[in-house]
Formats: structure tokens, sequence, C-alpha cells
């Protein structure tokens, strides 16, 4: 069974990653005897059983250090409160010399009674999301050039990506759900996978869009919860032609509805798209128009290319992705180097979902 999952072991993984993977996969395989069982278990082929397993393990690290975030969510009281230092007091810890100097007439009159020259520091609730709904889009770049099939470096990549939001975003329902008699919260979050080439097709769809929490809570009471996200991976390591990536974005567009557009726009739905390619925009106007529409109507979206590219591809892909009017960076280089993309992932999850409170 090791020598099984090993063969499916890339070598971007860092090192740091590789170090856990003893104790996880002695838990991993406490649920099943073996891969025949476990690939029963899912409902998936012995072959995808262990590209799943292997992936589920090189990306154990990273759910685990969002495991940290979800924790903090879901324990978290009530608004954060910044202090800041105000002012034109009369009284307070410390002289405000900007008022001082105004206010000089005054004192030196001999009019003390009305000076407002002292510092004081007031408490501020500072902004944060309470969303009913986070939804994460993964676009995955399925062109020729990604690979004949699914053991090419840069899939194996793109499946531990779907794995990592899938498990992360799995294990943020399980802690949500058990907060939810105390925090009174409907907050769920779902996935869905979109793969493009020539055309986009959405091979793993959203969850609970009709169910919300209660779909999401008895998801996570399932013991098959897990096969839409492993079917996802029947459909990696297929060509698909070329990079109409404006497609992938178009899925994402039509599956926001009037209702779904106006809850964006209250802050009741918080959406985050990420999109992985490995070269330029075979329609790059268009796929630019996209992004600024998406963005418009309050999307996140963001997009990484990996793998060895040409200028020309580096220069399209800079171009569609970060020119934007609002002058906001959405598109990053990774490069050669696969290891910084799962890590990335992460932060970014970490930066977009961490003011996210539950309590009021």
């Amino acid at each position: 069974m090791i020598a099984d999952i090993e063969s499916h072991s890339p070598d971007f993984i860092p090192g740091e990653v590789k170090e856990s993977y003893g104790k996880w996969y002695e838990g991993e395989m406490k649920k099943a005897k073996d891969l025949k069982t476990w690939a029963e278990q899912n409902k998936v082929s012995e072959d995808v059983a262990e590209r799943v397993i292997a992936a589920k393990r090189d990306v154990a690290f990273y759910v685990k250090r969002l495991s940290e975030l979800w924790r903090r969510i879901t324990t978290g009281r009530g608004s954060d409160i910044e202090s800041v230092k105000t002012g034109g007091h009369k009284s307070g810890t410390g002289l405000d010399v900007d008022a001082f100097i105004k206010q000089a007439p005054s004192w030196l009159s001999g009019n003390y009674n009305d000076l407002k020259v002292m510092n004081q520091r007031e408490a501020i609730v500072a902004p944060s999301d309470r969303p009913l709904r986070i939804e994460i889009s993964l676009m995955i770049d399925q062109s020729i050039s990604m690979g004949e099939d699914h053991k090419s470096e840069k899939n194996k990549l793109v499946e531990r990506v779907s794995i990592l939001l899938n498990e992360s975003i799995d294990d943020f329902n399980r802690f949500l759900m058990s907060a939810r008699e105390r925090s009174k919260s409907e907050l769920h979050a779902d996935t869905e996978v979109i793969v493009f080439g020539n055309e986009a097709e959405v091979v793993q769809p959203f969850r609970y869009t009709k169910s919300g929490c209660r779909g999401a809570d008895a998801d996570r009471r399932s013991a098959t919860k897990g096969v839409i996200n492993f079917n996802t991976f029947k459909h990696i390591g297929t060509p698909r032609g070329y990079t109409y990536d404006n497609e992938a974005l178009t899925k994402v567009e039509e599956s926001m509805t009037h209702q779904e557009l106006a809850r964006i726009k209250e802050g009741k739905t918080l959406k985050i798209a990420f999109l992985i390619t490995d070269g330029g925009s075979s329609n790059p106007s268009e796929t630019f128009k996209k992004i600024e529409e998406l963005t418009r109507r309050g999307v996140q979206v963001f997009a990484f290319q990996i793998g060895e590219v040409n200028d020309g591809e580096k220069v399209t892909f800079e171009n569609t992705w970060n020119k934007s009017k609002d002058g906001v960076k959405r598109g990053y280089v990774v490069g050669e180097d696969f290891g910084l993309l799962p890590d990335l992932v992460a932060k970014m999850l970490e930066k977009y979902l961490g003011n996210v409170k539950i309590y009021k």
C-alpha cells in the first residue's frame, strides 16, 4: 500500500510537509483495512483511490494549518474591537500638540476652561464579515499543455489543490456545524470545480445552493460526503484543447442568479474564484472583460500561472490579470516551483476569510 501511494508522490512537495506523512498515513489507514476497501467505501476505482489518498496526504499539512483559522472563527465572540487615539478633548492621557498650537490665542489670554488639547484612546468596532454563505470556485486548466494524462506534474498539482480546497471547506463546515447551537449562525461553505480547454465544464457543482447549512450538516453526518470531491479526479488528465479561460469565468458568472448577486452585494454571500493555468489566455480580451465584470459584481477572482512558460505567455497573463483599473493584483506567477501553490492558496484563504465572524 505504501509503495502504491509513494508512486504518486510528486517531487515538489516541501520537506516540512513530508515530515508529517507517517502520522497522517497511520491515521488515514485506520479508516480502511486496505486500498480496495477504501475505494469501495468511497465509490471510486482503485486507481482514483490511490491518487486521492496521495493528494490528501500531500495537503494534510495545509488542511491542518487552515483548521486553526476555522477554530478561531468558530470560537470567537462579537466584533473586533480596535483602539484609536483621538485628539481635541478636555481631558486625557497626553497632549494633542496640534490642538494646543491651534488654540494658542485662548491659553495666551488666560482662558483655560474651554481648552480641548488632550488625547484620548477610543474603542471602535472594526468591520467584519458575517456572511451566511461562502462559495469557492476552482477553475482548472486542462488544455493540451497541461499533460496527456493525470501523471503529469501539472495535473498532480491541480489534483492536490482540488483536495486542499475540498478537505478544508469540509473541515470548516464541521467546525461551523459543531458551533451552530451556540452561534445560531446559518453560515456554511461550498465549493465547485470547473475544468476548461476550448470549452468549460462544471465537474463538481456546489452542493448546498438550496439546502444551505442544513445540507452541510446532513453531509457532515453522511459516510459518502466525499464522493463528489473524489469524482473530480476522473476529469483531470484529459486534454480539452486550448486555454479559453474566459469560458470558465463565464460558468462562474452564469451560476449567479439575481438573488445571488443581491446576496453578494448585501454581504450575505462571500464568493471567491481561483483559476490555475499553465499559459496565457487564448482569448485575453474576453477574459479581461469577464474578470472586470465579476469583480464589479463583488467576486474575488485570482489566477495562478504554473510551469515553464515563454515570455509572450507571461506578458499575456500579466496584461490579462494585473491591469485592472482598481490596481488590485489578481494574477500570481508560480512558475516551476510547484510547491509554492498549495501554500499560496492557503494564504489566500487565510487572508480573505480571516475576518469572518459568526457571533453577534
